[in-house]
């Protein structure tokens, strides 16, 4: 068993981890974009006007750098990372990539040639980057989506055909700007369909269990569903984020987490099967836990072998079976040692940037998933990645929607 010092090491050395994961990527982004000011500067202004040089410059890499400034001064100097700091780390994040990143193009353009025209597309692209940037942030966070799909199968019972599964992923109510007017949106939206059934497929917070205030468990009482509502845990519900104390270890951030959504009356599926009945048949809903474990892995393609099976003890193979995992790699170890037919996942969100160019679209989230959006089939079995609710490290979503999925079973015949 490990002690709550090992335990503190481990959460602090994961911190680290995922400061490092981001930080090297912004921080190459930005040197380069540091060159390319100065560059520009010293172009417009001259080498000889010493003074204004510095003041353009200065001001400039103060920008460009801002990121890791703020990373390195908040994980120094703060014991804690409350909702508020948070919020407060998107909205940099955020200025960053508004006031640094949408100069590149320009700065780019003015570098390589003396074009005006090309000048001016750079700075063209440049403003097309800021207004995109601005309008997710504004309009697109929450312009909710509803997408409706169907699964046919003959292992769907006679008795389920019509039947309705709405899912939610990803909420991250930590980072909602306004967390009870957003979520009330949100759940009048869902109630409107009058599921049979609700899954939510893990994040439901950003950071720790706190996020859940009374206000905001006043709203989520109000998710209603015939044959009720069923969730697992995501890598942000497991406390791996928090740094305070060693009070909130992860096993008590998840544990509280759970016991808070039971008193709301949802089921908490913690590696667990349960049956559901309707119209004298019956089907499986199977919730894989956040494998903690894989913590390391959680962005990679594909995953280490992962022990899956215990989640399915007691289900009938013979029987139509679905399965809730909050990260949609797990979605091959699924299909080689389990019957599962369909597969509910979230976690990548298109990582908030979708373009809508073909049938999935195009998203950055390309680069490091090998699934990452939408309906997937193999084997005549279903994985769906629900592109969430909520943000994460910025508070902007531009062109990924948040969505709100409804699937409906239908039975067919051989």
């Amino acid at each position: 068993m490990q002690t709550k010092s090992q335990l503190l090491c481990q959460k602090q050395r994961i911190l680290r981890r995922d400061i490092y994961d981001m930080a090297w990527l912004v921080l190459i982004c930005s040197l380069i974009l540091a060159a390319l000011d100065y560059c520009v500067a010293k172009r417009i202004i001259g080498s000889n006007n010493h003074r204004a040089l510095k003041v353009v410059v200065g001001v400039a890499w103060a920008l460009d750098l801002m990121p890791q400034i703020i990373t390195v001064v908040t994980f120094i100097f703060c014991r804690d990372n409350p909702t508020w700091l948070m919020r407060i780390s998107d909205f940099a994040f955020l200025a960053y990539i508004i006031t640094a990143v949408a100069r590149g193009p320009f700065n780019l353009a003015f570098v390589v040639t003396k074009s005006i025209f090309i000048r001016f597309l750079g700075a063209a692209f440049g403003v097309a980057i800021v207004a995109g940037f601005t309008y997710g942030a504004i309009v697109t966070r929450t312009d909710y989506i509803i997408n409706r799909v169907v699964i046919e199968s003959e292992r769907v019972p006679q008795g389920f055909s019509g039947y309705t599964i709405l899912q939610l992923s990803d909420l991250h109510i930590g980072t909602m700007l306004q967390p009870e007017k957003e979520l009330s949106e949100i759940i009048a939206l869902c109630n409107k369909e009058k599921p049979d059934l609700v899954a939510i497929t893990g994040d439901l917070i950003n950071i720790r269990h706190e996020e859940l205030t009374p206000s905001i468990k006043a709203q989520l009482r109000k998710l209603q569903a015939k044959d009720g509502i069923y969730s697992i845990t995501g890598n942000h519900d497991v406390g791996v984020y928090i740094k305070d104390s060693l009070t909130f270890t992860p096993e008590n951030c998840t544990r509280q987490l759970i016991a808070e959504q039971q008193k709301l009356g949802w089921v908490v599926l913690d590696n667990a099967s349960d049956i559901i009945r309707n119209n004298g048949d019956s089907i499986y809903i199977t919730g894989i836990s956040y494998p903690k474990a894989l913590q390391d892995h959680r962005h990679s393609r594909r995953l280490p072998t992962t022990d899956i099976k215990a989640a399915y003890k007691g289900v009938n193979e013979e029987c139509f079976c679905i399965t809730l995992s909050h990260i949609p790699q797990l979605w091959d170890n699924i299909l080689q040692e389990t019957k599962s037919d369909l597969t509910l996942a979230g976690h990548v969100h298109s990582m908030q940037i979708k373009f809508p160019i073909g049938e999935r679209g195009i998203s950055p989230a390309m680069i490091l998933y090998k699934r990452w959006s939408g309906l997937y089939e193999q084997e005549s079995r279903w994985l769906y990645i629900n592109d969430g609710i909520g943000c994460i490290g910025f508070p902007m979503r531009m062109g990924a929607k948040p969505e709100i999925t409804i699937f409906e079973l239908r039975h067919i015949d051989t």
